[in-house]
């Protein structure tokens, strides 16, 4: 024991002169206070040192008093008594609390206690690492406090974090963040205080890879089209990492490519996954994936009964799908070898296509001015080929009732025994129409309309010739050299518009005043027999309606509409409300339909309506059974127009029997209503009362 001269003298005066009274505890009793040397928290990793002040009676200083020093919990902090006296070492281990406990440890002295609490607190980012981070860490002490020690260094996890003493100087190592998880780092520190042991617990988090902007990647992209995605590489905390390098890779090459700076190119129909990593061996490999399918592109879609037939954008490839009776998809299948195609699947032709149009159960195509295939039913001399009297359907050499491969109508501008030079396809419900331009020769102007194909056996339709070849131009003017500006098909009706009237005419069965000449039928005639050319309105002078039209012609089942100045008209059957008019049952005359916006084209089906506006959208009207209205229910009718769901861009409409679909602005086609024969081609044969879009993957 070291007491100063002060202390001596007090003690020995003490316990000569009142030794009687020390008796009854024998021992002296100090006083035990916090050096100046003595941290309240400390961070995790760190060797601090520790001292005390202990005074007698009368405030005397007491040197040489022996102390032992503990920790109430040593997975936090350890204290080790110091060679000096009244010293010690404290050791921080891991983020927690705990109190320093001091006791006099001498015979002769009362046992008096000193406890002190300290807070071991959290290191800053040594503690929290992101994957490939490399820091530098160091064990806290005061000067002097190491000189001389042994320290090492290890990892608990070195697979998680590697650690590395730093040449020259031991009291500091570098971690190194391989793959995420937690692991202690440890340094054993043997000094002339002793042995002690700090645990700095690391937690190791992967780089995240997000897209940039947010949401950002695309799920689709078109046939041969390009794009560019990006990503930003973000540390544990959610702060941007430059300087990370980025691999691209696309599970599917065959479908898509994708570059090092992330330029993908859309290659072939199909999907894959778009992949971005960031990392290599030994450090952990992230990877953000997004699913990537290449789509068709298309440029034109036709609805019809329970077929639809659509062109690709690229190259003008024809695709149909949805019911194949009598061969109408042209897949060079009969019905009995392949009933229906839920999916789209290719024409089998080697012939591209600039229009095609469908009809209730033959389809036709054009490629440019000169070429001209049909497929499909020929039992009404629909295709126009010729092969079958419509006066002995079935019998004769070579007559079949349908062809499952595109038949040629028109070769190199040749029909028959003419020319002629297509400028427009109009397909019906058992007919077909060309508009025949200059006749197929010379410079003057001059636009006609010629059609084949008649009516069924209850002479319900039209009548024209049989065949294409045989076919003449129609008259709908009021002079021979009138030329057609506009026409129309529907079920069995046909509307024209020529440049010497201002008048729109209409022709064919007018069972339900689809004709829109104030009659119903072809009095006195049994009213479904066909009619010839009558003046929409009635009186070209004075029409009856709500106003005339004047271009748009739509035709469907039993209705058709047009536009005019002021938006929609429509007349004929109201049956379901697909004129627009609350009041059910036949309208004669062109009545108004409100349509929200500027409408631009119409398309009628077999008992609704839909009206393209200039902004894109598209609102429906009439039946709904199912689903053909777009409004994400099915069932009932509606004399009112309503947005189709799905927020939708469109730049074309065709509505079919109990269907409808449309041409979006980046050359998707969606369809929505009846798929019993899988003609809204999303793969499926369930109705869909909202849209869904076309699935164009391979076949």
């Amino acid at each position: 024991m070291s007491i100063r001269p002060a202390a001596v003298l007090f003690l020995a005066a003490l316990i000569a002169t009142c030794s009687n009274e020390l008796e009854p505890t024998g021992a002296i009793t100090v006083t035990l206070a916090k050096g100046a040397a003595w941290p309240d928290s400390l961070a995790v990793a760190a060797i601090a040192p520790l001292s005390v002040t202990a005074t007698g009676p009368n405030q005397a200083v007491v040197t040489g008093v022996a102390l032992t020093w503990g920790s109430t919990d040593s997975s936090v902090v350890t204290v080790t008594a110091a060679a000096t006296p009244l010293q010690a070492v404290v050791t921080s281990r891991r983020p927690g609390s705990a109190t320093i406990v001091v006791r006099v440890a001498q015979d002769g002295f009362a046992p008096v206690e000193l406890r002190a609490p300290v807070v071991v607190r959290q290191r800053g980012a040594d503690s929290l690492l992101t994957v490939t981070d490399t820091v530098t860490i160091g064990i806290t002490h005061s000067a002097g406090l190491l000189d001389g020690a042994s320290i090492s260094w290890g990892s608990s996890d070195a697979a998680v974090v590697n650690v590395t003493a730093v040449p020259g100087d031991a009291t500091q190592a570098m971690l190194i963040a391989r793959t995420s998880g937690s692991a202690q780092v440890t340094a054993t520190v043997e000094s002339a205080s002793g042995h002690s042991e700090l645990q700095l617990p690391v937690v190791v988090r992967p780089l995240q890879i997000v897209q940039q902007p947010l949401g950002s990647w695309p799920a689709s992209i078109n046939l041969t089209a390009s794009d560019t995605v990006a990503v930003a590489v973000l540390d544990a905390l959610g702060q941007p990492r430059s300087g990370r390098r980025v691999t691209w890779q696309s599970t599917n090459e065959a479908a898509f490519s994708v570059d090092s700076q992330g330029v993908v190119l859309a290659k072939t129909l199909g999907g894959g996954e778009l992949v971005a990593s960031v990392g290599a061996a030994p450090f952990q490999v992230v990877e953000l994936r997004a699913a990537l399918q290449v789509r068709q592109k298309w440029s034109a879609v036709s609805a019809g009964s329970d077929h639809t037939c659509a062109i690709t954008a690229l190259d003008g490839t024809g695709y149909c799908w949805g019911s194949n009776a009598a061969g109408k998809l042209g897949l060079g299948f009969t019905e009995a070898a392949l009933q229906s195609a839920a999916r789209p699947r290719r024409v089998a032709t080697s012939h591209t296509f600039t229009e095609l149009k469908v009809g209730e159960s033959h389809s036709c195509g054009r490629e440019g001015a000169l070429e001209l295939l049909c497929w499909g039913s020929r039992d009404r001399g629909q295709l126009g080929d010729g092969k079958c009297s419509l006066t002995g359907m079935g019998s004769g050499a070579g007559c079949f009732p349908s062809s499952e491969f595109p038949v040629s109508i028109v070769s190199g501008g040749a029909l028959g025994s003419g020319e002629v030079h297509i400028d427009q396809l109009v397909v019906g419900g058992t007919f077909s129409c060309i508009v025949n331009v200059n006749a197929g020769s010379g410079s003057f102007f001059s636009r006609k309309v010629r059609c084949w194909g008649t009516q069924d056996d209850n002479s319900r339709g039209i009548f024209f010739s049989d065949s294409a070849a045989t076919a003449t131009d129609l008259a709908p003017g009021l002079s021979a050299s009138a030329n057609v500006v506009e026409v129309a098909a529907g079920a069995a009706h046909l509307c024209t518009r020529t440049d010497d009237v201002f008048w729109v005419q209409c022709m064919g069965i007018n069972d339900h005043a689809q004709l829109g000449d104030g009659t119903v039928g072809n009095d006195p005639l049994p009213p479904w027999e066909p009619k010839s050319f009558t003046i929409v309105g009635g009186d070209p002078v004075n029409p009856g309606g709500d106003g005339y039209p004047t271009s748009g012609l739509s035709l469907g089942g039993s209705h058709s509409c047009a536009l005019d100045p002021s938006g929609v008209l429509c007349w004929g059957s109201n049956a379901s409300g697909q004129v627009g008019s609350a009041t059910p049952g036949d309208v004669v005359f062109p009545t108004r339909a409100t349509v929200p916006g500027q409408v631009v084209s119409l398309a009628n089906g077999g008992a609704h309506t839909c009206a393209l506006t200039t902004t894109g959208d598209a609102w429906c009207w009439g039946s709904n059974s199912n689903g053909q209205l777009g409004r994400g229910t099915a069932g009932g009718t509606s004399a009112t127009p309503g947005l189709v769901n799905g927020g939708l861009r469109f730049v074309s409409l065709s509505a079919g029997a109990a269907y409808t679909c449309g041409l979006t602005l980046d050359g998707s086609i969606y369809c929505w209503g009846a798929n019993a024969r899988g003609q809204l081609g999303d793969g499926t044969q369930t109705d869909r009362a909202a849209p869904v879009r076309v699935a164009e993957s391979p076949q």
